[in-house]
């Protein structure tokens, strides 16, 4: 019981009526008696600024594990399988955390962070699952790839970018290509 009110005592003492940064909120006064027939209206309570600013210039990654998990689904297979092993032990660089070591989520989109991304993705864009899972990539198997990598339908423009990318270029590298374009797009890594 003590403990309870200790706690309490400790949470009431930290409250201060500002979130994130924000304007402080309305503050608790003694209620004031107006006497009869007072018209007057209580105050019109204050709104805190909008503490949830948005960046729109900055692209901000997925948190690692979502990440993972999606080129998981997408290759089908679990996250604990060892072709996403390369993946699992670059999760730092990726932008994972590593708390017992002091590293905070980066949820930043770089050029370093973009080109690790694509070492990692390419032994799964080469493995046996996802030839047997995409066989006609980048051909007819491209919409189901976008579509399991995007959650969403492949429109003619995806399919006319990614196709122009690749022409020309030998079967198997046409096969990765297409791949990691799908799993790299923005789409597939961006909040």
């Amino acid at each position: 019981m003590r403990a309870r009110a200790l706690l309490l005592a400790m949470l009431l003492a930290g409250c201060d009526g500002v979130v994130l940064g924000g304007a402080a909120g309305p503050t608790a006064s003694a209620p004031s008696d107006p006497g009869p027939g007072d018209p007057s209206e209580p105050g019109e309570p204050t709104i805190p600024d909008d503490p949830f600013a948005l960046d729109r210039e900055t692209p901000r990654l997925l948190p690692f594990e979502t990440r993972l998990a999606r080129v998981a689904a997408v290759a089908g297979i679990e996250t604990g399988d060892p072709l996403l092993a390369p993946m699992r032990d670059q999760a730092v660089a990726l932008g994972g955390y590593d708390h017992s070591r002091g590293i905070l989520p980066d949820s930043s989109w770089n050029a370093t962070r973009i080109a690790g991304w694509v070492r990692a993705l390419r032994p799964v864009c080469q493995s046996d699952a996802m030839r047997t899972r995409y066989p006609a990539l980048p051909g007819a198997d491209l919409d189901a790839l976008i579509q399991a990598a995007w959650g969403r339908a492949a429109t003619a423009e995806d399919r006319s970018e990614i196709e122009s990318a690749v022409a020309g270029l030998p079967e198997d590298a046409a096969r990765e290509s297409a791949c990691l374009a799908v799993l790299s797009a923005g789409e597939a890594v961006l909040q």
